[in-house]
């Protein structure tokens, strides 16, 4: 496999506290599914499940180890943790790299270390992001949890995603369907009967939103619009579906 893009043989490498060893350790082995002590291409996308997997764990290799997808692309557990030696070398804290972890044991996008693009939307994706922009691109906890309130007003059968048939019943009016398709579309590109949104998808689509420099505010405004039954705004161009005049 190629070199890491972080490699810098001048400098000495950066030392990682023993909790974000830990951490690193608990990641590796979550998509390390065999115990091989390795990672492969097709665990790092069996990781992420959802959609974006591919770009993500293609973002993940291409960082870490300088090669993407192809069977001779593997990640070993000393590629890893050099890897985030020098993200902390870089002047990432040991609390913000774990803080990016976990984020990801929750299913959230790689981020590019080296540009801070959020790999799984490059339209979306801030460029030159410090350690306190990433943390203000977080979402406050009061959005988070109108975001839970939405999310399960649509899944009416608790199965912890929305399929596109509640989505229609969920708008239940002119334009349902309409407004179903475009949600889909925008939040796992993909729409009709066999599409899904899972809890994850819809949580990430929306750091993305509030990346893309919306407030929390607006974002909890435009969720409190949805559940009265407003047509679904697309993020990215702004035009309403049900509606062609803009929102």
């Amino acid at each position: 496999f190629g070199s890491r893009r972080y490699s810098d043989s001048t400098s000495a490498m950066a030392t990682l506290d023993e909790g974000t060893l830990t951490k690193l350790n608990e990641v590796f082995a979550k998509m390390d599914k065999d115990d091989s002590k390795m990672i492969d291409f097709e665990e790092a996308v069996s990781f992420w499940g959802k959609n974006f997997a591919k770009v993500n764990a293609k973002a993940m290799f291409t960082e870490v180890v300088n090669a993407s997808e192809g069977c001779n692309s593997v990640i070993r557990q000393g590629d890893w943790v050099s890897f985030w030696e020098q993200v902390k070398q870089h002047g990432y804290s040991d609390e913000s790299i774990c803080e990016e972890l976990e984020n990801i044991m929750n299913g959230e996008s790689w981020v590019d270390w080296l540009d801070g693009r959020n790999a799984s939307s490059t339209s979306m994706a801030p460029k030159d992001v410090t350690p306190a922009q990433r943390q203000a691109n977080r979402l406050q906890q009061a959005t988070v949890d109108k975001l839970n309130e939405v999310f399960s007003s649509m899944d009416k059968d608790g199965s912890d995603q929305i399929d596109f048939d509640e989505a229609v019943n969920f708008w239940g009016k002119n334009f349902a369907k309409v407004n179903a398709r475009a949600m889909f579309t925008e939040v796992v590109e993909a729409s009709g009967s066999g599409a899904v949104i899972r809890r994850h998808d819809w949580i990430e689509f929306w750091h993305q939103v509030k990346k893309h420099d919306y407030s929390d505010e607006q974002i909890i405004e435009e969720l409190d619009n949805i559940m009265n039954g407003e047509s679904w705004v697309d993020w990215l161009d702004e035009k309403t579906p049900g509606n062609t005049k803009p929102a």
